[in-house]
């Protein structure tokens, strides 16, 4: 989990507390377990994400952290990937629109490629950033459910940078 201010927790989810090790802290007595009753008036709840939104944020947050250690080439890898998956978004998008699956010729929804190519043309962090956030549009548009986050992504991008 990636805060705005981006700080980040990683957490394991057990089914059994039998899966909790020991007295309730993780092996570098870190991090205890929560207990949290089955449908309990006011326990969290972890907002749904569509799959794919939730790989590409962590794609987002992975070639940020590769940035910040001059790892370009995994970065770079990473970035691709996430944009791979912007252009998927714009294909299921015009499909949608279309009606079909099948094209003849081309068109609609070009303009999701010029967008990424952008984004790409811009130093790693910046490039990012950009890809991420048209991955979060283009969601918001094929997901009526989806809500456009990027608070974490900027908030580790500025915690990278400084």
């Amino acid at each position: 989990m990636v805060f705005a201010d981006g700080r980040w927790l990683d957490l394991k989810l057990v089914a059994d507390a039998g899966e909790v090790p020991g007295d309730g802290l993780w092996v570098d007595g870190s991090l205890s377990s929560v207990d949290l009753p089955d449908g309990a008036a006011g326990a969290p709840t972890l907002p749904q994400l569509h799959a794919e939104v939730a790989q590409v944020r962590f794609l987002g947050a992975y070639a940020l952290a590769k940035a910040a250690r001059d790892d370009q080439l995994i970065g770079a890898h990473l970035l691709l990937e996430a944009a791979r998956e912007v252009l998927v978004r714009g294909m299921q998008l015009r499909d949608r629109d279309l009606g079909t699956t099948i094209h003849r010729h081309g068109g609609p929804r070009n303009q999701v490629w010029r967008e990424v190519q952008q984004g790409l043309g811009q130093p790693l962090p910046e490039a990012v950033v950009a890809v991420v956030g048209q991955h979060e549009q283009l969601a918001a548009e094929l997901w009526d459910d989806h809500r456009v986050d990027l608070s974490g992504l900027n908030g580790l991008a500025r915690r990278l940078q400084g």
